[in-house]
């Protein structure tokens, strides 16, 4: 069979529990002693006015008046048990410890708390990113389409210039046609026969 040591505390709260209740005892027996008189004046009025009873009611007051003193010596008696060297060892041990406990969270809540004006500035420094990348990304979308622009009013020049290569090939190869022609017709003009022809013509 498992022998089950009471923990200190538990005793220390069974003992208080008694205390307790003796205080509640003595300050019955008081109330008792105090509410005497109400209790002899409404016999005194009520039409059951009976001397016995009024006896009774202060025998038993007497009583309990004289209990008072020994309940009092034995809540002094019962206030001395419940504090035992033992108990108040386990009550410091406690207390430190809970203080213990109370210093480390404090630490930790001051931690806590400049992990978090850490976060506070990386996450304003990260706004701050964030911001310029959204201008950067503005600025490359708006270059994006400056350069789609251009490029597409190169595309049209080029055009233009491809039809103006076009149109003055053209031109040269007319150019260049009028000129055998003229050549050609210079030719002809200094051939001898025109020239007899020629003369022929400016006799007659």
């Amino acid at each position: 069979m498992v022998n089950i040591q009471k923990h200190p505390l538990n005793n220390h709260t069974q003992k208080i529990n008694m205390s307790i209740q003796m205080k509640m005892e003595i300050m019955q027996i008081i109330r008792l002693q105090f509410g005497l008189p109400e209790t002899v004046s409404k016999l005194e009025s009520s039409n059951s006015f009976n001397t016995e009873k009024i006896l009774k009611a202060v025998t038993d007051s007497e009583k309990a008046i004289e209990n008072i003193p020994q309940s009092i010596k034995q809540l002094k008696l019962t206030a001395v048990e419940t504090i035992q060297p033992a108990d108040v060892t386990a009550l410091k041990k406690k207390v430190q410890l809970l203080e213990d406990e109370i210093q480390s969270l404090k630490s930790q809540l001051q931690t806590e708390k400049g992990n978090n004006v850490l976060l506070q500035e990386q996450f304003n420094s990260a706004i701050k990113h964030e911001d310029t990348r959204n201008q950067i990304k503005l600025m490359v979308s708006s270059n994006n389409n400056e350069i789609d622009f251009k490029s597409k009013r190169l595309e049209e020049k080029n055009e233009e210039i491809t039809q103006l290569a076009s149109s003055l090939n053209i031109v040269k190869k007319k150019l260049d046609e009028a000129q055998d022609e003229i050549l050609q017709l210079n030719q002809i003009y200094r051939h001898p026969l025109m020239k007899q022809h020629h003369a022929l013509f400016k006799r007659k």
